[in-house]
């Protein structure tokens, strides 16, 4: 064997030896730098030795990138281009469509959001895993490429539609005062007037709103097209739990249809919750049992009851409920869901700061796309804030304008963390 050869076995060896162990990338430098001298010292084959050396580099940085799990985070924003202009587009520039034709605005991280005729957008900021985009009147249609930490925020007339990876139409139309979000894959979390706390909008579902009237209504997507409902796929059952042991006719009821056995005795009060009667919907699962349908029913059934609870005022029943999501579904968006919503009680009914405090706390360490992070963690600094613990509210803060530096709580964090209030930048173009 050449040494050159060995040379390349060592190297070989020298990684081979540190693969998933992070703290021996030293290790690895030290000994290929070793070994390196050791071929340098002999003079043989000084081209060679050269070659080995950047051969060396790369194996290193190959092996780094392998130690830290496969993966490079990416450093730069993404642009983006307005088809027909030969340039990338600028943050803040008015997008827009004439009444005849349809304008795609194509994303370098492979979504796109093309504009419908009629339609006014910019695009408000850009970072490394998505934009916000303001969609001012008209429509678009949204296609978002998902990825670990994608962060896509939409601000459709009074509306913020939240995003990690998703298929949709979206509109807002002023003159007759209409918010519609079609869904066609994907969730997407949508807060403004009528549901500032978030409702969830899941794929196959439309979500309407008239903020001026008060009416909001969400359908699936079939019901609009005179079909059946799909019922929603059940969440997988975890092996040795409660829900394990429920028969599979009966699991089958965690997808929201009625024709299992039990079940049937609550007929009629998800008519009554969709209908807006509440408390007759709560009247029907107390009369055939309150403790069977919390231990049964699926998440979906679970939230709707709570929400219902909670539009009567019946803070103690939806307490009971949202934190049967929470102990049942632990780990899941509902479960996340209901922990979010059992912070907004403490906080606003309770006035149980420290309580509320303790219910958002688990949302500081989810990812910035989650779509009630921003949300939990602006509630977060004002409840420990009013709870007594300053430094936690600091803390809080920091984190806000961190992640969020454009959000709804963004001026309280900055008067909480004593900064100069953020200029408002003015926006050229048309309004």
């Amino acid at each position: 064997m050449s040494s050159w050869e060995k040379f390349g076995m060592d190297v070989a060896d020298a990684i081979d030896g540190t693969i998933g162990r992070r703290d021996h990338v030293e290790e690895v430098r030290e000994r290929l730098a070793s070994l390196s001298g050791d071929a340098e010292r002999r003079r043989r084959w000084p081209i060679a030795v050269a070659v080995a050396a950047v051969a060396a580099s790369l194996l290193i940085a190959i092996g780094a990138i392998w130690a830290l799990g496969g993966r490079v985070e990416p450093s730069h924003p993404i642009t983006y281009r307005v088809a027909g202009v030969n340039h990338h587009g600028a943050n803040g520039a008015w997008i827009s469509a004439s009444s005849s034709e349809t304008v795609p605005i194509v994303f370098t991280d492979g979504s796109t959001v093309e504009l419908q005729p009629s339609s006014d957008a910019r695009v408000d900021s850009l970072n490394a895993h998505g934009a916000r985009v303001i969609l001012e009147r008209g429509g678009a249609h949204v296609v978002i490429r998902h990825e670990r930490d994608t962060q896509w925020l939409f601000d459709v007339g009074p509306y913020t539609v939240t995003v990690t990876g998703t298929t949709f139409d979206v509109s807002w139309t002023p003159e007759a005062d209409r918010f519609e979000l079609v869904m066609e894959d994907g969730t997407v979390m949508v807060s403004g007037p009528l549901i500032d706390s978030g409702t969830e909008v899941l794929g196959g579902e439309m979500l309407r709103a008239f903020p001026r009237s008060g009416r909001m209504e969400k359908t699936l997507l079939r019901d609009e097209q005179g079909g059946e409902t799909a019922p929603e796929t059940p969440a997988p059952v975890e092996k040795g739990s409660d829900d394990a042991k429920i028969s599979q006719a009966e699991r089958a009821s965690n997808n929201g249809t009625s024709n299992i056995p039990w079940m049937k005795h609550y007929d009629g009060w998800r008519i009554a919750a969709k209908e807006g009667r509440h408390e007759e919907a709560l009247r029907i699962v107390k009369t055939h049992g309150l403790d069977r349908f919390l231990a049964r029913a699926g998440a979906k059934d679970l939230l709707s009851l709570g929400d219902s609870a909670r539009r009567i005022s019946d803070w103690g029943q939806a307490e009971k409920i949202y934190r049967t999501v929470h102990e049942r579904f632990g780990g899941k968006r509902h479960a996340d869901r209901a922990a979010f919503i059992l912070g907004q009680i403490a906080f606003d009914v309770r006035h149980d700061h420290a309580g509320a405090a303790r219910w958002f706390e688990p949302f500081l360490r989810k990812r910035e796309g989650d779509p009630l992070r921003r949300e939990a963690i602006g509630r977060l600094m004002e409840a420990r804030g009013k709870s007594g613990d300053p430094a936690g509210s600091r803390a809080a803060a920091s984190k806000y304008l961190e992640s969020y530096p454009g959000g709804p709580h963004a001026s309280m964090a900055r008067e909480i963390l004593g900064l100069t209030p953020k200029p408002v930048s003015q926006t050229h173009g048309q309004p």
